[in-house]
């Protein structure tokens, strides 16, 4: 073969590689979650609160709608009359517990109280159906809040929480032995109560974390998924194999 011809011929072969790249890597951004932060020091306000934003998803307005749900969940506790009197200190972070094409699951924790008064840990999780662009409560993952309700008395649910490097070893029984139908209530609240008791939950794709905020403290009770699948809603199970998962900057 001649120079020419073989040259014509590299050419060629680097041409189709490049085009194959190009095609490739020429669509949809990766999906990724950006991190951002609210701060407001006005008066003898000390807020800072971290929180992700979510790109690459395809659709501009649904990512939008996700964005300000995400951001209005992260700043639920940035309201009530210690905020109002400028006395508010609240520190948060974020942590992804799980992300991919159908779903996203963020927990927060950090402290939160007035200037004159004791600074409690806080914590709570927010869930997001990408697909619907809806915020998930309990109830819209939970088929059968009763059974949920007796396998939480029964510590059917191992404490994962960690304080400073150890494990958390307080009960759903201990708290609520007593007080059955507080917890009951608790699982089907729709709002946040800023002064009292909360219920909220996570996945890390593998295990159902319900978190119990108490105002003075919290805890994280974990399960195997395959444990509770019969209480689940199908619909979520399959957004927890919603194609490959999405990454943070």
């Amino acid at each position: 073969m001649g120079k020419g011809k073989c040259v014509a011929v590299l050419v060629a072969l680097f041409m189709s590689v490049f085009i194959e790249w190009f095609a490739g890597n020429s669509g949809e951004a990766e999906m990724h979650l950006e991190r951002k932060e609210y701060s407001n020091q006005s008066g003898r306000n000390d807020i800072k609160i971290f929180y992700p934003q979510i790109h690459g998803i395809g659709d501009g307005g649904k990512e939008a709608c996700i964005n300000t749900i995400i951001k209005e969940d992260a700043l639920k506790q940035v309201r009530g009359e210690l905020f109002l009197s400028r006395e508010l200190i609240h520190k948060l972070d974020y942590e992804v517990k799980f992300l991919n094409g159908g779903l996203v699951s963020i927990v927060y924790k950090g402290k939160c109280g007035g200037i004159e008064g004791r600074l409690p840990p806080t914590a709570f999780a927010t869930n997001i159906d990408i697909r619907e662009g809806k915020l998930l409560k309990l109830k819209d993952v939970v088929i059968d809040l009763g059974v949920l309700w007796e396998m939480l008395l029964e510590d059917r649910f191992e404490n994962v929480t960690m304080w400073d490097g150890m494990k958390g070893d307080a009960t759903v029984s201990d708290h609520y032995s007593r007080r059955k139908d507080k917890l009951f209530v608790l699982l089907q609240a729709e709002e946040w109560d800023m002064i009292g008791s909360n219920v909220s939950w996570y996945t890390d794709g593998a295990h159902f974390v319900i978190l119990l905020d108490e105002g003075l403290t919290y805890n994280e009770f974990s399960i195997d998924i395959s444990e509770v699948e019969e209480i689940l809603d199908k619909g979520f199970l399959e957004k927890l194999d919603s194609g490959e998962e999405g990454t943070e900057e």
